[in-house]
């Protein structure tokens, strides 16, 4: 039997804002078309074990499609912060 914590392997992979993605963003080249290339890349954090469990598998290079899985979260072997209390928003006047 494996003594290894699930929710321990992470990699950090290059993505991008999901308004990035959508065109949607403000990252325009002289044309005022939406250029992915000009949109920052975010390493991010991602859990394998999350990406493996929602369906998209362990290797990182099929998860084009999927959405990103952060690491560490609640239950992770990397979490070591108690959950913030929720917030209430109110729309400002």
């Amino acid at each position: 039997m494996s003594t290894e914590t699930k929710h321990a392997e992470h990699v950090k992979v290059d993505a991008y804002a999901a308004d990035c993605l959508e065109g949607e963003c403000e990252h325009v080249n002289e044309w005022g078309e939406g250029d992915l290339e000009l949109c920052p890349v975010i390493k991010f954090d991602t859990c394998i074990d999350c990406m493996d469990e929602a369906g998209a598998g362990r290797d990182p290079e099929g998860w084009e499609e999927w959405p990103l899985n952060a690491w560490p979260h609640p239950g992770s072997a990397g979490w070591t912060e108690t959950a913030p209390e929720p917030r209430i928003f109110k729309e400002s006047l």
